[in-house]
């Protein structure tokens, strides 16, 4: 050891019992003037070894210029932090030491005094930590996963920028409780207000879903899951958790819910149409089976009057099952569109319906009034001209003895339903459920097959619309309503097209004249 003559009375003894290695330098030529027992068994070189090397010889070569730049700053400062560096022991492993520096004067001239504290497993441990942070960060960014974590003691709100993403935020946007309560949907901030208020009343972990209503007014599901972490007394100072964008899944879901009860109707559907096809076809058969026997034996005797009118009745019978055989083609056609959905005019398709019309309305002598500014609608306008055919074709045929028969097409804005009104017999509000029913005919005795509102109802439902009869009860009369996609253009004229497209008046048919 070298002397310490130098040193201030109490130095030379702290300096060779500290147990943190400890070195005097010489800032003009860098190499050590003293080491202290801890410096050698620290690092592996002996005392004498020291005193023939420079501060750089323990120092990786790319750290050499930080050592000057440090050493020339330093020699300003009485005392000053020196930060972390790198050493290489003898046998060649690297250290990191965190250092401070202090001005002193050693054997008559300016020297500096370095502790330096090995930090290698602090060091060490850090790195881990950030490696350990890193991959969780990628593995929940990748994952979709935005992290939160809230400090219940300051009421500090943290939020990684996957899961301001989530929310619509920008990056780095500071959340408070406040926004988080206000961007989700009302209906479910409820539920999930309790659901944390769980988490942080009984201090086990807990998942809850809600929707969120991003700024750019989009809606997503999210699904929570959070833990509480407790002081020592067990109480809970902060929750933390993990959100999950789930909104696609829940899609998915609800779709596959979708189709599954779609399935389950058309079984149901195809269960019914099975049955009253074979009842229905089943009957004109009989018929015609029955009196072609009749026409034989009537041949036989010749009685020609029989057989006229035997031969007209397998006639009549035939021409049933015809009709019932095209109504059923009709009804199997419908999910394929005759032309791709577009925006068209309500009003022209109505108008179209009422020249095909144009016989059954003059024979009843009935008006028939279609309203000329009704809203535009996206759908197949051969299949819309189609459900005009049949309600106005319905209505007219159940008017009754009404003296003054009138049907109206026309819009409510308040449930955005299309209708076609009359002032007919009416419909028992008992049967209303029946009336779309494939073959179902409340008046046996009229005319058609049954199938035309199954054909109404098919159509409304493959362009995603519903449909429905009001009526209160005989003699009231009834109104068809049904929905339809609005037209995707809103800035068209509503009733544009009504009278160059379809009917040529565009408003109103009266039969009566």
């Amino acid at each position: 050891m070298t002397a310490h003559s130098a040193f201030e009375p109490r130095l030379p003894e702290l300096f060779d019992t500290h147990p943190v290695p400890m070195w005097v330098y010489d800032p003009a030529t860098l190499r050590y003037l003293a080491v202290n027992p801890a410096m050698v068994a620290v690092h592996g070189y002996s005392e004498a070894e020291f005193l023939t090397m420079s501060l750089a010889d323990l120092l990786p070569p790319e750290d050499v210029p930080r050592l000057h730049a440090h050493v020339a700053r330093a020699r300003e400062q009485p005392h000053c932090q020196a930060g972390r560096w790198r050493h290489r022991r003898k046998d060649g492993t690297l250290l990191v030491v965190e250092a401070t520096s202090s001005a002193l004067t050693y054997a008559g001239r300016p020297a500096r005094l370095v502790m330096a504290v090995d930090v290698t497993d602090r060091v060490r441990a850090e790195q881990a930590m950030r490696v350990s942070e890193e991959r969780m960060r990628l593995a929940t960014r990748f994952a979709g996963l935005g992290v939160w974590d809230w400090d219940l003691t300051t009421g500090r709100l943290v939020w990684d920028d996957t899961l301001r993403e989530l929310y619509g935020f920008p990056p780095g946007f500071p959340v408070t409780y406040r926004e988080w309560a206000d961007a989700v949907h009302p209906d479910d901030l409820p539920a999930a207000e309790a659901a944390l208020g769980r988490v942080i009343a009984d201090a086990h972990p807990g998942a809850y879903e809600f929707r969120v209503r991003r700024p750019d007014d989009t809606t997503r599901h999210v699904r929570s899951a959070c833990g509480a972490v407790t002081d020592p007394d067990g109480a809970v100072v902060r929750v933390v958790g993990l959100d999950l964008d789930v909104t696609d899944p829940r899609r998915a879901a609800d779709e596959r819910e979708r189709l599954i009860r779609k399935l389950e109707e058309q079984n149901a559907e195809l269960e019914r149409f099975v049955y009253t096809v074979s009842h229905d076809l089943k009957s004109p058969l009989i018929t015609i089976k029955g009196f072609l026997g009749h026409l034989g034996a009537a041949a036989r005797s010749g009685n020609w009057a029989r057989f006229d009118a035997d031969l007209t009745r397998v006639g009549r019978a035939a021409e049933k099952m015809r009709q019932l055989l095209d109504d059923l083609l009709a009804l199997s056609r419908v999910g394929r569109a005759a032309d791709p959905p577009r925006d068209v005019s309500v009003a022209a398709a109505a108008g179209e319906a009422l020249q095909q019309l144009a016989g059954p309305v003059a024979a009843r002598g009935a008006a028939v009034v279609v309203q000329p500014d009704l809203p535009r609608a996206h759908a197949d306008p051969a299949r819309l001209t189609e459900v005009f055919v049949n309600l106005i074709g319905n209505a007219v045929k159940f008017l009754g003895a009404q003296p003054e028969p009138r049907v109206e097409v026309g819009f409510r804005p308040a449930d955005r339903a299309y209708y076609v009104k009359d002032n007919g017999i009416g419909i028992d509000p008992s049967y209303h459920g029946r009336v779309f029913a494939l073959f179902e005919r409340l008046d046996p005795k009229a005319e058609g097959t049954g199938v035309g509102l199954a054909i109404v109802k098919r159509i409304i439902e493959v362009h995603g619309g519903r449909v429905w009869v009001e009526s209160a009860g005989a003699g009231s009369g009834a109104a068809f309503c049904f929905t339809l996609p609005p037209a995707r253009q809103q800035d068209a004229t509503p009733g544009d097209g009504a009278a160059g497209e379809g009917h040529p008046s565009g408003a109103t048919t009266d039969g009566r004249q």
